[in-house]
């Protein structure tokens, strides 16, 4: 994801609609993949405005896009 995509914001929507529904049974985990222009602050913003108690994080080496094939 990323904090200035309007996709992304309407997938951490149904994250939280998840995340209410089921708690800590569902592991969510949402992924900052544009670190070239995402700050923490943009991260900690897009969590407070959209987001939930889960974690939020940063690709800042872009480990997982690799792993995963992210495109």
């Amino acid at each position: 994801m990323a904090s200035w995509c309007p996709t992304c914001v309407a997938g951490e929507k149904v994250f939280k609609q998840i995340h209410n529904k089921y708690g800590n049974n569902v592991q969510l985990i949402t992924v900052d993949m544009d670190p070239l222009q995402d700050t923490e602050q943009d991260l900690k913003d897009f969590q407070r405005q959209y987001g939930g108690e889960w974690t939020h994080l940063i690709d800042k080496e872009y480990e997982l896009t690799k792993k995963y094939k992210v495109k």
